[in-house]
């Protein structure tokens, strides 16, 4: 039900369950792996700023890339999953909004020099408050959008999709317990985690190293140098980037979440494209 075609075509979001704790159990980026690999990410962000105060019917919006962002169009809406007063977990759905209110239209900016140009900034935020809309958060946006009722209407799908994921959750509750379901959560990072180390066995230990250029970073002809070490052992698969070019001046710069998120597509494909990418799976994993 989304109006943006970004979406609806080319498949440009995530969705997600993760348990209490910010752990990712069930991740689906149909068109952006990328995606999956920033949603735990934002979840910690979401359960640093409001620990106590998060209220079943509450929705949190964030686009930060610092929190587990990517650029401000991919904006995150995170619901926290409770049965009867207990929080299970939370529901994510990531997307990219066709307008967040960036210099130029449609706010893909190819010449920003700072994130303030890119757009408006939700630093996790409540859009709904025990159920009921933030009237003022979301008129906010629709002012900063040059296509409210697009931005809108993408907004209004990804909760549509977040509330069919806790019905079924819910279900699962109401058929097998509580106890059961938690108890199928952390099996799904064990799991996870015990498929990761048999297949990280399969590759070739040692020390690899790679360097390349971007060839500018849209504000000067300076090539933009990046190098990485791949170190793989019985048990680990380290990726440093010591020794890449600092932060440029142009909207190339990669914050942590993004660059792991990156590191999480390689690492799966090149231990099992096919396992699930949860949070157990990139238990090896460090970069």
């Amino acid at each position: 039900t989304a109006r943006n075609p970004v979406i609806y075509e080319v498949l440009d979001f995530a969705v997600g369950i993760t348990d209490k704790y910010g752990r990712g159990l069930v991740v689906q980026a149909p068109g952006v792996p990328g995606f999956s690999g920033v949603l735990d990410f934002t979840i910690r962000d979401v359960m640093a700023k409001w620990r106590d105060e998060i209220k079943p019917g509450d929705i949190i919006a964030t686009n930060i890339p610092y929190d587990g962002g990517t650029h401000l169009n991919d904006v995150a809406l995170i619901m926290p999953m409770f049965y009867k007063d207990i929080l299970l977990g939370f529901v994510v759905n990531k997307g990219h909004w066709s307008e967040i209110g960036g210099m130029h239209f449609g706010s893909w900016t190819s010449d920003a020099t700072e994130i303030y140009q890119e757009g408006l900034q939700l630093p996790s935020i409540k859009l709904f408050v025990e159920g009921k809309p933030n009237r003022d958060v979301i008129d906010i946006i629709k002012a900063n959008s040059r296509m409210p009722d697009a931005t809108l209407g993408d907004m209004e799908a990804q909760i549509a999709s977040m509330r069919v994921a806790y019905k079924r959750v819910e279900r699962l509750v109401t058929k097998y317990g509580i106890d059961n379901v938690l108890t199928a959560m952390d099996k799904l990072i064990e799991d996870g985690e015990r498929l990761s180390k048999l297949r990280l066995k399969e590759l070739p230990k040692g020390v690899y190293e790679a360097e390349d250029y971007i060839d500018d970073d849209g504000m000067s002809d300076n090539p933009v140098y990046v190098k990485v070490k791949v170190t793989i052992t019985e048990d680990k698969f380290i990726a440093d980037f010591t020794g890449s070019s600092k932060q440029v001046r142009g909207p190339i710069n990669s914050p942590l979440p993004a660059t792991v998120s990156a590191v999480r597509e390689i690492y799966m494909a090149v231990t099992d494209p096919h396992a699930p990418p949860n949070a157990g799976y990139f238990k090896p994993l460090e970069v």
